[in-house]
C-alpha cells in the first residue's frame, strides 16, 4: 500500500488515500501456497503467503487518512479473520502491524490519465486489489503507451479488451464509433 500523494490528487479528480491496516505473521505450521481472499461480510480479508512461512494477512479498509498506528480492533478483526481461515494461525508470531494509505477513486475502480503535453501517463486508484489486478492494469497502460509512441492517428483507440469502462480518460473523443486518446 502506498500513500496517495497531494501531487497524484491534482492530476486525477476524486482520488484520496484510504487507511489500509496489515498485519504480517511467522506461521510454520500454515501452509498456504497461493495468496488467499477471505469474502466475508465484515472481515474481507486476503492472505498471501511469502517465503519463510511469513504471511501478510490484510487488509483493513478504513475511510481516513489517519496514519496512527493500528488500532485493537483492526488488529482483533485481521487476526480472528485468519484463525477462522486456519486455526494454526493461532499459533503465529505478529512480526509488524503496518498502518498505510492507499490512493483510490469514489468508483473504487483504477484510471489510466493521460497528459499529451507533459508526455506522463498515470495510473492510479488501485484500490485494496492492487496485488490482484495489477498485471490488467499495467498491460491496458502499456497499450496505451505503445498507442502513443506508435505516431499513427488511428493507433490511439483505447483497446477494445479493457476490462474496466472509463478506466481511460477523461481527455477521449470517439472517431468513427471509437474512443481516441489525446
Amino acid at each position: 500500500a502506498w500513500p496517495a500523494q497531494p501531487a497524484a490528487r491534482g492530476t486525477m479528480p476524486g482520488l484520496r488515500g484510504l487507511r489500509g491496516e496489515v498485519v504480517r505473521v511467522h506461521a510454520p505450521e500454515v501452509k498456504l501456497h497461493r495468496p488467499v481472499r477471505l469474502l466475508h461480510p465484515r472481515y474481507p480479508i486476503y492472505i498471501a503467503p511469502k517465503p519463510n512461512d511469513l504471511y501478510v494477512i490484510g487488509a483493513t479498509e478504513l475511510e481516513s487518512e489517519d496514519d496512527s498506528p493500528m488500532s485493537v480492533r483492526s488488529a482483533l478483526e485481521l487476526l480472528s479473520a485468519a484463525y477462522s481461515l486456519h486455526p494454526a494461525f493461532g499459533e503465529a508470531r505478529v512480526l509488524e502491524l503496518n498502518v498505510q494509505r492507499r490512493p483510490t477513486r469514489p468508483d473504487h475502480l483504477p484510471a489510466i490519465r493521460v497528459d499529451q503535453h507533459a508526455r506522463v501517463v498515470r495510473l492510479n486508484g488501485l484500490y485494496r486489489h492492487g496485488f490482484l489486478i495489477a498485471p490488467a492494469v499495467t498491460e491496458a497502460a502499456c497499450q496505451v503507451v505503445r498507442a502513443l509512441l506508435s505516431g499513427d492517428p488511428a493507433a490511439h483507440a483505447v483497446p477494445a479488451a479493457l476490462r474496466w469502462p472509463g478506466m481511460i480518460g477523461p481527455a477521449l473523443e470517439t472517431v468513427a464509433g471509437a474512443p481516441v486518446l489525446h
